[in-house]
């Protein structure tokens, strides 16, 4: 934002700031939504939220955390003079910096009425990618990002477990030696534009960091929520639990 000239200012009490500014034109709330038993853990967005209306900004707030779907639409009754909307991010880890510098698409969810007004897109167009845009309501924004983040997990899910069968078929002739996958699909994924790219196997094995373990579980959450049965996502976070257990200690091994 700085770099596209904008007035930055910060509010982050974890880290001694609180250059806030209420005159601000638009805020952005980047906060923590970790995982809990019951799906991703919201009290630090309902906190900013808080803080923000009750210092009486009235300016485009944009929920930038991956939140439950309905989380936006939640907060625009709760405060209803603030003008809450969704733009998730959509960061890879190992270049986060660049992605929120030059992010490749944008989905924004806008409530009704934002297109047509003065206070919609105008001041939020130059702040993003030209040509890659989807304007949708904030519940629909909202479940592209969760949506988006268990494709990554089940195509790394399948990928382990290609790695492994590859492994053990060894006897059967194929070129390849312990544990070298990546030299197998991973390399014609790159080629192949109908094939998923994150198939690399680390390591580790399965998923983890910031995001993917904890969306896919609060999308698992929303669909017990819904009544609407995800075996296929449900077996991919049962997978990756017993490959990577640390990422889910706090929350299945109380």
């Amino acid at each position: 934002m700085a770099a596209k000239g904008c007035d930055v200012r910060w509010y982050d009490p974890a880290f001694g700031l609180y250059d806030s500014g209420v005159d601000a034109q638009l805020v952005m709330v980047c906060v923590p939504t970790p995982m809990g038993r019951e799906g991703l853990v919201t009290k630090a967005v309902y906190q900013v939220a808080d803080w923000f209306t009750n210092a009486g900004v009235t300016c485009p707030i944009a929920i930038r955390s991956t939140v439950p779907v309905g989380t936006c639409d939640t907060l625009r009754r709760t405060y209803p003079r603030a003008g809450f909307f969704s733009w998730p991010e959509f960061l890879r880890a190992a270049r986060a910096d660049e992605d929120a510098a030059e992010p490749q698409y944008a989905v924004v969810g806008l409530p009704d009425g934002w297109l047509h007004e003065e206070a919609g897109m105008d001041w939020l167009a130059p702040l993003l990618p030209t040509g890659r845009i989807i304007l949708t309501t904030p519940a629909t924004a909202e479940f592209i990002k969760l949506a988006t983040n268990a494709l990554l997990a089940t195509a790394v899910g399948i990928a382990n477990e290609l790695s492994e069968l590859a492994d053990g078929m060894r006897a059967a002739g194929l070129d390849i030696s312990p544990g070298a996958w990546n030299d197998l699909l991973p390399q014609i994924a790159q080629w192949d534009a109908n094939m998923p790219h994150n198939i690399t196997v680390t390591p580790e094995r399965g998923y983890g960091g910031a995001c993917l373990p904890k969306d896919v579980h609060g999308l698992l959450q929303a669909a017990h929520w819904w009544e609407v049965e995800t075996p296929v996502l449900r077996a991919v976070e049962v997978a990756n639990h017993e490959r990577r257990p640390q990422e889910y200690r706090a929350v299945f091994d109380e």
